[in-house]
């Protein structure tokens, strides 16, 4: 599953849970615990992704913060309302909060051999946490058998037996949480990127950097054994000296020292910017637009790579508003949620999309 794929599900699910919470879609207690159960995969996909790819942790910042708040979210839903007793908007219970709810007792039609087995599938293809409710199907089924006949015996799956060579083939040094940071002034128009060897980094790929105020750089993400880096400026030229050396869970500060730097002004800059993961989709370009523009005019975001965006400006006399807009191939627009986003001269911020 690619990132782009895991970030997806993330909206759907989440988009979900916004609408029934907003009264606009029925759920049961069946579907929250879907969504829980989706959620729960995806996270522990994630997980596992960002152990691989050293781009994927920046990219899947947001989601694998949200996702745990949206699992909360289910529980309290899900604590809520009985099981198996449809919930529905709040006008619907209204009209409906007469009709008793359905009995928990199962009928022979409503549970046959074959429903449970079949039931008992789908249990088995989520994630490892939902095993656990096999147990209880396989005594309700055991149940059903008692006081309708036979039935063929429900299976659990043996354990698979882990051979010592697979253990020791697997003892690799643990990914660590890593922090890089790196000292250089922010200027309009100049990013930072690093490069290397070793956990992931290959000196022929870019990830960047994200700007934390006007004169630091931050990488965070987990990183095992050595490693080693160098810093370059808009990804077309490298810093002088030699490589910095690393070690996976280090907090490492590098002051980088570029050629061209002594021919920039050491003056004190006014640059405004904001920095967000998001991945959109095919077709969809990302915009913003602010106080300073009247709401009219669309500003296109810099694509730093691996779902990164940047909107700067050094125009800003005084404090503004502003929001991101999502602009399909079509030409329609949509607007991010809640309300305006206020930001000061100067300030540099990472925000989180309201998509």
């Amino acid at each position: 599953m690619t990132v782009i794929g895991l970030n997806k599900i993330f909206r759907e699910e989440r988009t979900k849970i916004e609408a029934f919470e907003s009264g606009e879609n029925p759920l049961n207690a069946h579907d929250i615990s879907e969504i829980k159960a989706k959620l729960s995969s995806t996270l522990e996909k994630m997980n596992q992704l960002v152990k691989r790819d050293v781009q994927a942790p920046m990219a899947l910042a947001p989601a694998i913060a949200n996702i745990p708040k949206l699992i909360g979210r289910c529980d309290v839903l899900l604590s809520r309302i009985p099981s198996d007793v449809p919930v529905t908007s709040s006008s619907q219970q209204e009209a409906e909060s007469s009709t008793p709810a359905p009995s928990s007792e199962f009928s022979p039609a409503d549970y046959t051999p074959s429903k449970v087995y079949a039931k008992a599938t789908r249990q088995l293809q989520g994630p490892r946490n939902r095993v656990l409710k096999f147990d209880t199907i396989k005594q309700q089924h055991a149940s059903f058998n008692a006081r309708k006949g036979a039935a063929p015996e429900v299976k659990t799956p043996s354990t698979p037996v882990i051979e010592s060579s697979s253990i020791a083939a697997s003892s690799q040094p643990i990914p660590l949480p890593t922090l890089i940071t790196i000292q250089y002034p922010a200027r309009l128009g100049e990013h930072l990127y690093i490069r290397g060897e070793g956990s992931g980094f290959t000196w022929g790929q870019k990830v960047p950097l994200i700007s934390v105020d006007a004169n630091t750089w931050q990488l965070r993400q987990p990183m095992q054994g050595e490693f080693k880096f160098k810093i370059l400026l808009n990804n077309e030229e490298w810093e002088t000296g030699n490589d910095h050396p690393a070690n996976g869970g280090d907090a490492v500060s590098a002051t980088p020292v570029f050629a061209s730097q002594a021919e920039k002004s050491s003056e004190a800059s006014s640059l405004t910017r904001v920095s967000f993961f998001y991945q959109p989709a095919d077709g969809e370009t990302l915009e913003v637009r602010d106080s300073l523009h009247d709401w009219s005019a669309g500003i296109e975001l810099k694509d730093m790579g691996n779902g990164m965006w940047v909107w700067e400006t050094d125009k800003a006399a005084s404090e503004f508003d502003f929001k991101l807009v999502r602009r399909q191939s079509s030409g329609e627009i949509h607007w991010e949620g809640g309300d305006n986003r206020k930001m000061q001269p100067g300030t540099i911020a990472l925000i989180e999309p309201r998509f």
